[in-house]
């Protein structure tokens, strides 16, 4: 888990990828329900989230490499392959 104090960024991937996955689970059940109070609470826990792994990635220096997307002539484009 730790080297020297510091997280790894591999444990640090899987935990997010697991809260990530209950972030978004509540969110689509709450839209799934029509309970649009609870959605968008659930919507800012999955910002605030993103905000923080953004944040412990600009701290470790990592750089952030979209999944889905592309930088293409400085436009972003979706990843069709």
């Amino acid at each position: 888990m730790s080297r020297g104090g510091k997280l790894t960024s591999a444990w640090l991937f899987v935990s997010f990828q697991v809260s990530r996955h209950r972030l978004w689970a509540a969110l689509t059940e709450a839209i799934q329900l029509k309970d649009m109070e609870r959605a968008t609470t659930a919507k800012t826990s999955v910002e605030d989230a993103q905000r923080e792994q953004r944040k412990k990635r600009e701290e470790s220096e990592e750089e952030h490499v979209p999944r889905f997307f592309e930088k293409v002539n400085g436009q972003w484009l979706p990843k069709l392959k």
